[in-house]
């Protein structure tokens, strides 16, 4: 199979692609690009704040000990 980009520009048009697809013709594929997340954003809440300060606690104590 091959995919091609198509840019839709009336809905005479997507209708036509969708209605090739029922006839198993061709695939519309979902071309939507994803919203970019910031990591920060996405991974908030995931450690324990207990966990979290522990960890932090430790990263500081091997830095000190990395400088001395």
């Amino acid at each position: 199979m091959k995919n091609v980009l198509v840019q839709v520009e009336n809905e005479s048009a997507l209708e036509l692609l969708q209605n090739l697809e029922k006839l198993k013709v061709l695939k519309v594929l979902d071309n939507e690009p994803e919203k970019k997340v910031k990591l920060s954003d996405k991974y908030y809440g995931a450690l324990p704040t207990v966990v979290a300060d522990e960890l932090q606690e430790y990263v500081k104590k091997s830095r000190h000990e990395w400088d001395r």
